[in-house]
């Protein structure tokens, strides 16, 4: 699957959610993330927006990527007053989401392909 199939069958996926959830006005979006450093997705309330980089698009499976969304989904759904409680875990695990608990910070390198949950010690962090 292409990164852009990939893409679309998010965006599907997204809209299917929302509507399943009576999210109205909610978007799917993406985000270009500074250098080999991202957050994987976020989760904007007040503009009823969650977004994923671009960059694990590249890496991540769509089911890794679906399980994302749900995990920022739970995020609109609970609060953000929960963070990672049981409450959220909770109502992960009932739409769906896996409930790996991912970390919020990854670097990708683009040769091989490969991320990593922490940011290598030699690697500049940028903050966002």
């Amino acid at each position: 699957m292409t990164n852009e199939e990939k893409k679309n069958a998010l965006e599907m996926y997204a809209i299917k959610m929302y509507n399943h959830f009576f999210m109205d006005g909610w978007k799917f979006n993406y985000f270009d993330s500074p250098d080999n450093i991202c957050n994987v997705a976020r989760c904007f309330p007040n503009a009823k927006e969650i977004k994923i980089s671009n960059i694990p698009v590249d890496c991540f499976t769509l089911q890794s990527l679906k399980d994302i969304f749900l995990h920022e989904l739970t995020h609109a759904i609970v609060g953000f007053d929960h963070g990672h409680n049981g409450i959220f875990q909770k109502v992960c695990q009932l739409i769906g989401c896996k409930g790996n608990k991912t970390h919020n910070t990854y670097y990708i390198d683009y040769k091989t392909k490969l991320y990593f949950p922490r940011v290598p010690k030699n690697i500049k962090t940028i903050k966002t």
